[in-house]
């Protein structure tokens, strides 16, 4: 690297540092030595292995007294009134942003969003631990365990090679309490960030990406409130959307259709002739070629209902297929 870059490099990394150490209200020495030890010792299973790291240099103790307070804003603060406190996020979040790039091959800002479990099967005094979902290898094994799980929204930045997203930052971080879904979780989450003053993506088109656990209509149609969000979710195989319905004329009575024709994915008779279709070759790093044709279908529309009308909210349904040729 040259001398010019790694200075650079070196002042930049400085000033982020003191900005994530202004961020934190009390002990914040405690905290950054916290910070330290997390950064080189990222296999830790637990905040007690990290206080054995040479880069935390106090007392065992002094740890979880860091944890606790450094969010006050008081010193007389309650232990339920830290657990609310927010007012430190907006300072640490900007300190975050302006290390993501500004898209340059893209012309929007693309964000994932997903839950992930944290099990504590024999941690029986943990507070509010619960059933949690969490992938089983074993065939016939239930996926659940017990635990925490928590709602991560992160940032993928594109490379300035080929402009695609080959890394994550984690942007927010918070555990989907047992009376709270992950989308609503995430759903806040969301509105942090694309509400939030001063941040470098407050006037440009954001992306979403999520599974598909996230096209549930509670999540959809909260996110309609962001003028400049668009979400892509992935849709289970069995789901029904329909078409717009063909304008009703003057003179007729009865209430309006709210819904057109049936669009049911697993049955391909009910699909009508896709708006788009768009094919497309592309070379995996082990050399593998695929081809690829995706086919769109515009002002589509899922069911809603009184408390989640979906009627005015149209969608665009992709289906995609992709097969190997060959071998390079």
């Amino acid at each position: 690297m040259p001398q010019n870059n790694y200075n650079q490099s070196q002042q930049e990394f400085k000033e982020f540092r003191e900005k994530l150490y202004q961020s934190f209200n009390y002990r914040r020495d405690t905290v950054m030595d916290l910070v330290d030890a997390l950064a080189a010792n990222t296999t830790a299973r637990s905040p007690v292995e990290l206080s054995l790291s040479p880069l935390f240099k106090r007392e065992y103790s002094a740890l979880y007294k860091g944890i606790q307070q450094m969010s006050r804003t008081t010193q007389t603060d309650s232990t339920e009134a830290i657990k609310n406190q927010k007012s430190h996020f907006p300072a640490r979040l900007r300190a975050i942003a302006e290390l993501i790039p500004t898209p340059q091959q893209k012309q929007f800002y693309l964000w994932a969003i997903d839950v992930t479990p944290l099990p504590r099967p024999y941690a029986k005094t943990l507070e509010e631990r619960s059933i949690i979902y969490q992938p089983n290898t074993i065939k016939g094994n239930k996926p659940i365990n017990i635990g925490h799980s928590y709602s991560v929204l992160t940032s993928l930045p594109e490379t300035e090679e080929t402009g695609d997203s080959s890394w994550a930052i984690p942007l927010t971080v918070e555990r989907v309490k047992s009376d709270h879904t992950g989308k609503q979780v995430g759903s806040q989450q969301l509105k942090q960030i694309l509400n939030g003053e001063n941040l470098p993506w407050s006037n440009h088109l954001s992306v979403v990406v999520t599974d598909s656990d996230y096209s549930a209509k509670t999540f959809l149609a909260e996110q309609k409130q962001h003028q400049n969000l668009v979400v892509v979710t992935r849709v289970r195989s069995n789901r029904v959307f329909y078409t717009c319905p063909e304008p009703k004329a003057k003179r007729s009575v009865g209430h309006p259709k709210w819904y057109g024709t049936k669009f049911n994915l697993k049955d391909e008779t009910t699909w009508h002739e896709p708006n788009q279709v768009v094919q497309k070759s592309f070379t995996s790093k082990r050399g593998r070629v695929f081809n690829v044709t995706i086919q769109s279908w515009s002002q589509m529309l899922m069911r809603g209902d009184r408390e989640c009308p979906m009627n005015s909210l149209p969608f665009t349904n992709d289906a995609d297929t992709s097969y190997h040729t060959r071998r390079n």
